[in-house]
């Protein structure tokens, strides 16, 4: 993780300096006797490519070490970054208007949902009560503690009143627009504006027994 935050911060630097980093460190450290690194490495940069790494995959590592721990160290969180980035790929792969069956990731320490918020007719129509009830009778349930809603900016409007809808139950933290790589069913790479909406549980679990 540190050598693709290094890659990240690095990439926009002048050359020298940016192949510096390549030649030094990138290198030798995917080469440099875990495998993994270099499988990680790419991992990162495929969720990247739909801007999942810095405000949805890092973000659920902060709220992770969060968490206070009451037993011994195992390989119970390894496993845990390991699903939310199988999580996280799926859907940076997804084409544009795919319906994935796997609308959130809910490990033991690690509790998140994706919520796309794009059907023109649903957004048209105000219905509100697909979001809410999607929200408050699937997510809860299932103990889900942050959902990020994604959506093009044309919906941001919509998006929050989604936020304040269920206000009594989630904070809206963050919001943000950014630019992403989608792809479309013909195999066309497109480059749009999306609008990121974060909401996050009022309560968590704070202590892991």
């Amino acid at each position: 993780m540190e050598l693709y935050v290094g890659y990240k911060m690095l990439e926009r630097q002048p050359e020298d300096v940016f192949d510096a980093f390549i030649d030094k460190w990138l290198y030798f450290g995917i080469e440099k006797g875990n495998e993994k690194i270099g499988m990680y490495f790419e991992k990162f940069r495929n969720i990247d490519q739909s801007q999942f790494f810095l405000p949805i995959f890092l973000q659920e590592l902060v709220f992770m070490g969060d968490k206070v721990f009451g037993h011994k160290r195992d390989d119970t969180i390894a496993k845990e970054v390991d699903g939310a980035l199988e999580f996280l790929e799926i859907y940076s792969s997804r084409i544009i208007g795919e319906k994935t069956d796997r609308p959130y990731y809910n490990g033991e320490t690690c509790r998140f949902a994706i919520m796309i918020v794009g059907m023109t007719a649903n957004i048209d129509e105000e219905r509100y009560d697909i979001y809410i009830k999607h929200i408050r009778e699937y997510l809860l349930p299932c103990e889900v503690e942050t959902i990020y809603m994604l959506g093009p900016i044309k919906n941001i409007e919509f998006m929050r009143q989604i936020a304040k809808k269920v206000g009594d139950e989630f904070s809206n933290p963050f919001s943000k627009n950014y630019r992403v790589t989608l792809q479309t069913h013909t195999g066309e790479v497109k480059q749009v504006v999306s609008h990121l909406s974060v909401l996050r549980k009022n309560q968590q679990v704070r202590y892991l027994g």
